[in-house]
Order: structure tokens, then C-alpha cells, then sequence
């Protein structure tokens, strides 16, 4: 095995070249990235209703993965 590879498969990030996957992921959690999102320019206020649409839609499918099949 290789030095690095233990730091994943090469990837290439648009706008920003090659990576190892670990890197990239390490990357954008530091940036605070989700996505397409970058949660350092998002309003308080819009981060706490983004909060609450993700506990919901966590809600709802915890709820609906627990009801019976419909027959």
C-alpha cells in the first residue's frame, strides 16, 4: 500500500482541482460546507429555519418508517 492511501481515491473538485477524498471531506467540514451550502454566509435567522425544516424532515421520516404498510 502506498503512503497516502489511506486518504482515499484521487477526486476531482470543480473549480479547484485533485483531492483525496478524506481531504475534500476534511475541507469542506473546516469551511463549514453542505452540499451546495456554505453555512458561514447564511443568516442566523435562515439557519434556524433550516434547522427547523431538517429536525421535521427528520421527524417525518423517523414517523413514516415506523407505520405499517398499507395493504
Amino acid at each position: 500500500m502506498k503512503k497516502d492511501d489511506f486518504l482515499g481515491k484521487p477526486i476531482s473538485i470543480p473549480s479547484r482541482g485533485i483531492a483525496h477524498t478524506i481531504c475534500a471531506e476534511r475541507d469542506l467540514v473546516s469551511k463549514r460546507i453542505f452540499g451546495s451550502i456554505h453555512l458561514t454566509e447564511v443568516s442566523m435567522d435562515d439557519l434556524y429555519e433550516l434547522r427547523e425544516l431538517v429536525v421535521n424532515e427528520i421527524n417525518d421520516r423517523i414517523a413514516s418508517s415506523h407505520a405499517p404498510e398499507p395493504e
